[in-house]
């Protein structure tokens, strides 16, 4: 999605973000992901403003440091794009997403993540497998905690 509105390239702010150190070591990783980006923005022309990083927040979390950041800059006027290897490095919740897109897009910023499809149904199941995988995680993530504290108690 290069620039086509002859006043060069369009500025790109890159995002990348994992919440554990086992993503981390699964190929979530933030050198990993901020590679790919920055390959990405070569081949499509863009130019990287800034890289903005939250390491160890959750996706479920609208209010990490490094989406603050993201949006302080919007607000400036700094860039006309966010990058982000995945959708779900931005967000797990459709909800958020959409108001991001809306709140962004009203600051004449789009987040664009390499996996998006192009196609808003397509989007939309992605973004809700991601806030069901949250569920999920969340969910075993308790009951491991459980068995752990029934099994102090045996």
């Amino acid at each position: 999605m290069p620039n086509t509105n002859g006043h060069g390239p369009k500025t790109a702010v890159l995002y990348a973000r994992v919440s554990t150190e086992e993503q981390a070591k699964t190929g979530y990783s933030i050198p990993e992901q901020l590679r790919e980006l920055r390959a990405y923005a070569a081949r499509e022309g863009y130019r990287v403003f800034e890289e903005v990083v939250d390491d160890g927040h959750s996706g479920a979390d609208s209010h990490r440091p490094g989406l603050r950041r993201v949006m302080g800059l919007a607000a400036t006027g700094a860039m006309e794009v966010v990058l982000a290897k995945k959708r779900n490095r931005l967000f797990r919740s459709r909800l958020y997403r959409l108001l991001w897109d809306q709140d962004l897009g009203e600051l004449g910023v789009k987040l664009i993540a390499l996996d998006d499809t192009g196609n808003r149904f397509g989007d939309a199941m992605q973004d809700e497998f991601a806030e069901w995988e949250r569920e999920e995680i969340a969910k075993r993530t308790q009951d491991g905690l459980l068995e752990k504290c029934r099994s102090g108690l045996s």
